[in-house]
């Protein structure tokens, strides 16, 4: 039997920082500078969309990014 997984759509700091091997720390640089876009969800939670982190870090994104695995 096929093992599926569901990647979310949108990952918080320490998501995307696992996600992409980076640390926490570069994700909230490339949040500041810019390079990518947040988005605020209710008073303090912030979630990164998957697909424009990729492409920002590795100017593409792959078919299947916050699709199953």
């Amino acid at each position: 039997m096929k093992d599926t997984t569901i990647s979310p759509l949108y990952v918080d700091a320490k998501q995307a920082a696992k996600l992409f091997g980076l640390s926490l720390r570069t994700i909230r640089r490339l949040q500041a500078s810019g390079q990518i876009n947040s988005y605020k969800i209710g008073l303090k939670s912030v979630r990164f969309h998957r697909q424009e982190v990729e492409k920002a870090l590795f100017g593409r994104v792959t078919p299947d990014a916050g699709g199953v695995h």
